[in-house]
C-alpha cells in the first residue's frame, strides 16, 4: 500500500512540476507572441496612414493637371475659318495632277528637304502665317503624297486622312492639333480634286 501512495505522490509532484513547466514557458510565450500582434497591427496602421497621404498628394497633383490641361484648352482656340470655299484660295499642280484649296489668308510652303528625308512624293505644309511655316515641320496642315505602299511608323503623331488613292499613289491630309484644326482639314478634304 505505501508503494501505491508513494507512487500516487509521486506522480501527483511530476504533474505539478509539468503543469508549472507549462506556466512558466508560456508566460515567455504569450507575450512574445501578443508583442508581435501589437507591433504588426502598429506596422499596419502606419502603412495604412501612409496611403492615405499617397492618395491625398496623388489626388492633388491630379488636380494640378487637370486645371493645366484646362487651362492649355482654354487658351487654345480652334482656328476660324469660312465654310465658304469660294473665299477659299486655290493650291493647283499639274505635275501633281492634284487641286485644293486652303484658307484665305494662309500660306503654304514645299518641303523638298522633307520629302527626301521621309521619302515622300510631295509634301507641303500650309500655315496662317510665314511665322508658323518657318517653323517647319509639322505643319499646322500638311498635304503628302507617297506610293500607295508606304507605310507610317508607329511612332508617327497626328491625324492622317486618305483623300485620295490613284496611280499607285495616296494623296493624304495630316493635322497635328486635333482640337485648333480639324475643322480646316475637314474643308481641304471636300475640296481636294484628283486632275486626270
Amino acid at each position: 500500500m505505501k508503494n501505491y501512495k508513494g507512487s500516487g505522490l509521486i506522480g501527483l509532484l511530476v504533474a505539478i512540476v509539468i503543469i508549472a513547466a507549462l506556466a512558466y514557458g508560456s508566460s515567455f510565450f504569450w507575450p512574445k507572441n501578443s508583442e508581435k500582434k501589437v507591433s504588426n497591427l502598429e506596422e499596419k496602421v502606419d502603412i495604412l496612414n501612409q496611403a492615405k497621404k499617397d492618395i491625398e498628394e496623388i489626388n492633388k497633383n491630379t488636380e494640378e493637371k487637370k486645371e493645366t490641361a484646362d487651362e492649355i484648352l482654354n487658351n487654345k482656340q480652334i482656328v476660324e475659318i469660312s465654310d465658304d470655299l469660294d473665299k477659299w484660295q486655290t493650291l493647283q499642280r499639274e505635275n501633281e495632277k492634284l487641286l485644293v484649296k486652303y484658307p484665305n489668308g494662309w500660306y503654304y510652303d514645299r518641303d523638298e528637304e522633307a520629302e527626301k528625308k521621309l521619302d515622300y512624293k510631295f509634301y507641303i505644309g500650309f500655315g496662317e502665317s510665314p511665322e508658323v511655316l518657318e517653323k517647319g515641320a509639322p505643319y499646322p496642315v500638311e498635304l503628302i503624297i507617297v506610293d500607295k505602299s508606304y507605310q507610317f511608323p508607329d511612332f508617327y503623331s497626328g491625324t492622317l486622312e486618305i483623300v485620295r488613292e490613284e496611280e499607285g499613289k495616296k494623296y493624304i491630309l495630316k493635322i497635328d492639333d486635333e482640337l485648333k484644326y480639324r475643322k480646316v482639314l475637314n474643308i481641304k478634304a471636300k475640296s481636294f480634286e484628283y486632275i486626270n
